[in-house]
Protein backbone atom coordinates (compact mmCIF):
# COMPACT_ATOMS: atom_id res chain seq x y z
CA UNK A 1 0.00 0.00 0.00
CA UNK A 2 1.40 3.03 -0.90
CA UNK A 3 0.57 6.90 0.22
CA UNK A 4 2.92 9.74 -0.59
CA UNK A 5 2.54 13.78 -1.14
CA UNK A 6 5.40 16.05 -1.20
CA UNK A 7 5.10 16.20 2.36
CA UNK A 8 5.52 12.75 3.56
CA UNK A 9 5.55 9.27 2.36
CA UNK A 10 3.98 6.12 3.89
CA UNK A 11 4.38 2.68 2.97
CA UNK A 12 2.55 -0.72 4.60
CA UNK A 13 4.37 -3.39 2.53
CA UNK A 14 4.68 -6.95 3.25
CA UNK A 15 7.38 -8.64 5.28
CA UNK A 16 8.68 -10.41 1.94
CA UNK A 17 11.78 -9.66 -0.72
CA UNK A 18 9.82 -7.72 -2.79
CA UNK A 19 9.15 -5.20 -0.69
CA UNK A 20 13.48 -4.30 -0.27
CA UNK A 21 12.65 -3.11 -4.10
CA UNK A 22 10.01 -1.26 -3.82
CA UNK A 23 10.62 0.79 -0.99
CA UNK A 24 14.03 1.54 -2.97
CA UNK A 25 12.22 3.10 -5.51
CA UNK A 26 9.56 4.69 -3.89
CA UNK A 27 11.79 6.23 -1.67
CA UNK A 28 13.88 7.17 -4.83
CA UNK A 29 11.21 8.87 -6.51
CA UNK A 30 10.25 11.14 -3.17
CA UNK A 31 13.69 12.45 -2.84
CA UNK A 32 13.89 12.98 -6.39
CA UNK A 33 10.63 15.23 -6.03
CA UNK A 34 11.82 16.56 -3.05
CA UNK A 35 14.60 17.57 -5.15
CA UNK A 36 17.79 15.30 -3.73
CA UNK A 37 20.53 14.22 -6.20
CA UNK A 38 22.58 11.98 -4.22
CA UNK A 39 20.29 9.07 -4.15
CA UNK A 40 23.00 6.26 -3.97
CA UNK A 41 23.16 6.18 -0.64
CA UNK A 42 19.43 7.05 0.06
CA UNK A 43 18.58 3.90 -2.19
CA UNK A 44 21.49 1.66 -0.29
CA UNK A 45 20.48 2.59 2.91
CA UNK A 46 16.70 1.82 2.51
CA UNK A 47 17.58 -1.41 0.63
CA UNK A 48 19.44 -2.70 3.78
CA UNK A 49 17.13 -1.54 6.57
CA UNK A 50 14.12 -2.83 4.89
CA UNK A 51 15.95 -6.19 3.75
CA UNK A 52 17.35 -6.46 7.85
CA UNK A 53 13.49 -5.81 8.49
CA UNK A 54 12.42 -8.13 6.19
CA UNK A 55 15.23 -11.15 7.01
CA UNK A 56 15.96 -10.85 10.62
CA UNK A 57 12.74 -9.36 12.04
CA UNK A 58 10.57 -12.88 11.90
CA UNK A 59 13.02 -15.59 12.12
CA UNK A 60 10.22 -18.17 11.93
CA UNK A 61 7.40 -16.90 9.61
CA UNK A 62 6.73 -13.54 7.99
CA UNK A 63 3.31 -14.47 6.71
CA UNK A 64 0.68 -11.91 7.67
CA UNK A 65 3.71 -9.59 9.10
CA UNK A 66 4.13 -6.19 7.30
CA UNK A 67 7.12 -3.66 7.69
CA UNK A 68 6.19 0.12 7.44
CA UNK A 69 8.35 2.67 5.90
CA UNK A 70 7.66 6.60 6.37
CA UNK A 71 9.51 9.37 4.46
CA UNK A 72 9.94 13.07 5.40
CA UNK A 73 11.86 16.05 4.69
CA UNK A 74 12.43 18.71 6.92
CA UNK A 75 14.15 21.72 6.42
CA UNK A 76 17.35 19.49 8.02
CA UNK A 77 17.00 16.76 5.21
CA UNK A 78 15.88 13.84 4.98
CA UNK A 79 14.20 11.49 7.70
CA UNK A 80 13.35 8.13 7.09
CA UNK A 81 12.33 5.35 9.64
CA UNK A 82 11.85 2.03 8.32
CA UNK A 83 9.86 -0.07 11.72
CA UNK A 84 8.69 -3.40 11.86
CA UNK A 85 7.03 -6.06 14.61
CA UNK A 86 9.18 -8.55 14.72
CA UNK A 87 11.49 -10.13 17.35
CA UNK A 88 13.81 -6.90 17.58
CA UNK A 89 17.50 -5.93 18.03
CA UNK A 90 19.06 -9.25 18.77
CA UNK A 91 22.06 -11.58 18.36
CA UNK A 92 21.19 -14.59 16.19
CA UNK A 93 23.83 -16.94 15.41
CA UNK A 94 21.76 -18.79 12.80
CA UNK A 95 21.09 -15.19 10.88
CA UNK A 96 22.15 -15.16 7.24
CA UNK A 97 24.20 -12.66 5.53
CA UNK A 98 27.66 -11.38 6.68
CA UNK A 99 26.53 -8.89 9.27
CA UNK A 100 27.63 -5.66 7.38
CA UNK A 101 24.19 -4.39 6.80
CA UNK A 102 24.01 -1.92 9.88
CA UNK A 103 27.43 -0.73 9.65
CA UNK A 104 27.16 0.10 5.79
CA UNK A 105 23.80 1.99 6.80
CA UNK A 106 25.82 3.76 9.31
CA UNK A 107 28.89 5.01 6.93
CA UNK A 108 25.67 6.02 4.45
CA UNK A 109 23.59 8.05 6.83
CA UNK A 110 24.10 11.37 8.86
CA UNK A 111 22.88 10.00 11.70
CA UNK A 112 21.13 6.39 12.23
CA UNK A 113 19.04 5.07 15.24
CA UNK A 114 17.92 2.16 16.19
CA UNK A 115 15.01 1.48 19.11
CA UNK A 116 12.97 -1.42 20.25
CA UNK A 117 9.07 -0.09 19.60
CA UNK A 118 7.15 -0.13 22.97
CA UNK A 119 4.64 -3.02 20.83
CA UNK A 120 6.98 -4.96 19.81
CA UNK A 121 9.83 -4.99 16.82
CA UNK A 122 12.04 -2.51 16.06
CA UNK A 123 12.38 1.02 14.81
CA UNK A 124 15.17 2.44 12.23
CA UNK A 125 15.58 5.78 11.69
CA UNK A 126 17.94 7.38 9.09
CA UNK A 127 18.81 11.10 8.50
CA UNK A 128 19.96 12.44 5.21
CA UNK A 129 21.42 15.72 5.70
CA UNK A 130 20.54 18.18 3.14
CA UNK A 131 23.04 17.96 0.14
CA UNK A 132 25.48 20.95 0.73
CA UNK A 133 24.65 22.59 -2.51
CA UNK A 134 20.81 23.09 -1.15
CA UNK A 135 22.24 24.32 2.27
CA UNK A 136 21.67 27.92 2.75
Amino acid sequence: MLGASNDKLELVLPAAPPSVATARHALTAYAERCGWTDLWPIQTAVSEAVGNAVVHAYPTSANGSQVWISAELDRDGLLVAVEDEGTGMRPRVDSPGLGLGISLIERLTDRLVMEDRSQGGLRVELRFDREPHEAG
